[in-house]
């Protein structure tokens, strides 16, 4: 079976994201768009502030970026896309 690669390219971007979680102590994680930025030094894509989807539990929904959160033990749990702040708590 062929490699995604495009999977492979959006695990490595998200991965700091994931880092940053997987060493958090605190149970509820609220983060600015632009915190999670600085965290993963590139942009967010149009479509994390443009779509609630994008920040789903669900990589079938959402996308492979989820998995960061997820593999963290982590779920996004509420969103203001318009003030860009997400809070993800741990599982």
């Amino acid at each position: 079976m062929p490699r995604d690669h495009r999977h492979d390219s959006t695990m490595r971007k998200y991965e700091p994201l994931q880092q940053y979680l997987a060493a958090a102590r605190e149970h509820v994680v609220t983060l600015r768009f632009a915190e999670i930025e600085r965290i993963i030094g590139d942009h967010l894509p149009p479509s994390a502030h443009e779509y609630d989807q994008w920040w789903e539990n669900d990589s079938g929904r959402s996308g492979r970026q989820c998995h960061a959160w997820l593999e963290a033990g982590y779920r996004s749990e509420a969103l203001d896309r318009l003030a860009g702040i997400v809070t993800f708590c741990r599982n």
